[in-house]
């Protein structure tokens, strides 16, 4: 796994602050540490969020909520890198459902169910 620093447009003295390593930024900053992860360039969290879902069993499904509060983090966050998730079906974004364990999203609920029953 190589683990490399995102390149970021020079920004005026007094704004830079500096960050540790392996540390993102809480702002509008899009500084954040990437990773190559079965060849794609994914953050931190991203790699988090996929390696947390992956231990999701067929047949079964979690919410957005709940990978949130074992990530420490909000469920739009986690909503935000399931959207970006370059390995799918391979890393089942399509286990991940609302709060209300409606299925839904991106390919649309008939195919999601498929999925979920199916597939695995």
């Amino acid at each position: 796994m190589t683990v490399r620093s995102l390149k970021t447009k020079k920004t005026p003295a007094k704004t830079v602050q500096k960050r540790k390593p392996g540390v993102t930024m809480k702002s509008k900053s899009k500084a954040t540490l990437h990773i190559l992860w079965r060849g794609k360039q994914i953050t931190e969290f991203e790699s988090r969020v996929y390696e947390l879902i992956s231990k999701i069993p067929a047949g079964k499904v979690s919410t957005y909520g709940g990978v949130a509060q074992a990530l420490h983090s909000g469920p739009r966050c986690v909503g935000q890198a399931l959207r970006k998730n370059p390995f799918a079906p391979e890393v089942p974004c399509h286990r991940v459902v609302a709060a209300t364990l409606d299925i839904g999203g991106f390919q649309g609920a008939t195919l999601r169910r498929y999925w979920i029953k199916g597939v695995g």
